[in-house]
């Protein structure tokens, strides 16, 4: 892997790129060498069990449990249009383990605890009213606990210290 000699006030990681490596605590070990003093992490990790894909079973049985492999820590291949891509699924609590003691975590956010994953589209126009409540919800309860550690998704943003 080529190293990177610049420093950045801002490192993303999103739509669960970290969830390609069953490497995360030395991906996360190199965090800390391309920020900047106080810089921040923010990193958007897929989890383990979307409660949203098992209440789609029914409608859904491929994707319903698929994640349910991390709990074998085995990797669930994803197909990315002709490529399989393992993907491995991480809970907040394994993520912060694995930090270097140079990142603290400043914020955990849940995304699509109550409202249903972008993929869900019909769920808004057939459930109006419903949606709404939902991303009210969504809006008030993703970053308090348990709620930020659910969901399809979480973000979870780090501050560098020294």
């Amino acid at each position: 892997m080529q190293e990177i000699e610049e420093k950045f006030d801002i490192f993303l990681s999103n739509f669960g790129g970290l969830n390609t490596t069953d490497k995360i605590k030395n991906v996360l070990w190199k965090i800390p060498n391309v920020l900047n003093e106080n810089g921040i992490a923010v990193l958007t990790i897929l989890n383990p069990i979307c409660i949203w894909e098992i209440l789609n079973f029914p409608w859904s049985r491929k994707t319903a449990f698929r994640r349910l492999n991390w709990i074998k820590k085995k990797p669930t291949p994803a197909i990315i249009g002709k490529d399989i891509i393992h993907t491995y699924y991480y809970t907040s609590r394994q993520i912060i383990r694995a930090l270097p003691s140079s990142l603290v975590p400043i914020k955990i956010q849940g995304l699509s605890v109550f409202v249903p994953p972008p993929y869900m589209k019909k769920f808004p126009q057939k459930y109006k009213k419903t949606f709404n409540f939902l991303k009210k919800l969504e809006t008030r309860l993703s970053t308090t606990s348990p709620f930020n550690k659910l969901g399809d998704y979480f973000i979870i943003s780090l501050k560098l210290i020294s």
